[in-house]
């Protein structure tokens, strides 16, 4: 990601990506990263979104396509007009259906410069045989359901898809966005929430749940390392799985403390082992501590030992590291509590948003506490006189 802060840095100081201010001469923001997400700020037109699109497409090719194209949705969709200014296959013209590179007979296509202008017949209407030449059937029941292109009707306009009224309303991109990116049915977060370990192992967990640790066939395939092999036994690409059980160095630690009851999870894929092996509570028959609560704690060394050998030609014997897990697995037994679940007192008197004075912005924050581990978040929302 650092990479992709670097290109929009640059964006900015050559003065193409305008970025966002809270207050005239303030400090300018242009983007937020987090562990698996980010979020962009520009001007919203369809200039900038251009010059978004042709940075994410660059980051792209450093990152092999691992970035997410669902930001895509959020482009401004075309109300047709004379179907001068809408490309068939970039804009987003057809509903219901997306950009249409995505329905393409032949991807290479997508390059071409062409406006729906172009796919009208001399009559009037949708010329089937182009359009049977370059999209797939479904598309083309969709294309035919909008009325065609006509000179009388003036220019084609933009519009912002997801209110009735085609206005920008900051709240429609937040749930439109909350709602492609959350998961409510994966109920392995919660069981990685209420483990009794530190919060910096549960994100790490849930982190190698979803396959996102940078490990060398990562590394490899971002260009990053010539060498996506595993440098402890240089046998295979380090996946996830393999850095954290299958390598012969970590499978020799596993199997040192690994109770029976549990070994027959050692030959599932990387999520059911994650899943099966946190989930299970029962004590360990040596060590006395839940199977559950030493797995978390091991797995987080083993990554943690993998690093000190790539980076830093630091490694450690498997005593050593099965000693220090063991000590740190009773340290977060006895003092770490999971967090408790919040109870948030009902509201019942309705609160009305004050603008500011014609011309001023106003910035509303708000925070919250978390009771079990006490963490703190903190957000803010700025708006115009308008509520804009």
């Amino acid at each position: 990601m650092e990479r992709l802060g670097h290109i929009i840095h640059n964006a900015v100081d050559n003065d193409l990506w305008c970025p966002f201010r809270i207050f005239r001469n303030g400090s300018p923001f242009s983007h937020l990263f987090f562990a698996d997400h980010l979020i962009l700020y520009a001007k919203a037109d369809m200039n900038q979104a251009n010059i978004i699109e042709s940075i994410l497409t660059v980051f792209g090719k450093f990152s092999a396509g691992a970035l997410s194209n669902s930001w895509s949705d959020f482009l401004l969709a075309w109300s047709i007009g004379n179907g001068n200014s809408i490309n068939v296959f970039s804009d987003i013209w057809i509903p219901m259906l997306g950009p249409p590179r995505q329905h393409l007979l032949d991807p290479s296509m997508a390059s071409v410069n062409l406006s729906i202008s172009d796919l009208v017949s001399a009559e009037g209407n949708w010329d089937l045989t182009v359009l049977q030449t370059l999209f797939t059937d479904s598309a083309i029941e969709h294309i035919i359901g909008i009325k065609c292109p006509d000179p009388l009707d003036g220019n084609d306009r933009c519009m912002w898809r997801w209110t009735p009224n085609h206005n920008f309303v900051l709240k429609s991109a937040y749930m439109n966005l909350v709602d492609s990116i959350w998961l409510p049915k994966q109920a392995i977060w919660k069981v990685i929430w209420r483990l009794n370990v530190p919060q910096r192992i549960r994100l790490f967990l849930w982190i190698a749940y979803q396959q996102k640790l940078m490990t060398n066939a990562v590394r490899h395939r971002r260009n990053l390392t010539v060498i996506p092999h595993c440098l402890n036994c240089s046998n295979q690409p380090e996946t996830v799985l393999h850095a954290l059980r299958d390598c012969a160095d970590s499978r020799h630690c596993w199997m040192q403390i690994t109770p029976s009851p549990i070994l027959h999870s050692f030959s599932m894929n990387a999520r059911n082992w994650i899943s099966c092996n946190i989930s299970a509570s029962f004590l360990h028959p040596f060590f006395k501590l839940p199977w559950n609560l030493i797995f978390a704690s091991f797995t987080w060394q083993l990554w943690k030992w993998r690093n000190d050998v790539v980076f830093s030609n630091d490694s450690q014997s498997d005593a050593a590291l099965i000693n220090r897990n063991i000590a740190l697995a009773k340290h977060f037994n006895g003092s770490i509590s999971p967090p408790a679940p919040l109870s948030l007192p009902l509201h019942t008197n309705a609160s009305t948003w004050p603008p500011p004075s014609s011309g001023w912005h106003c910035l509303n924050v708000d925070g919250g506490i978390a009771l079990g581990p006490r963490n703190g978040r903190i957000g803010g929302l700025v708006r115009n006189d308008k509520g804009d």
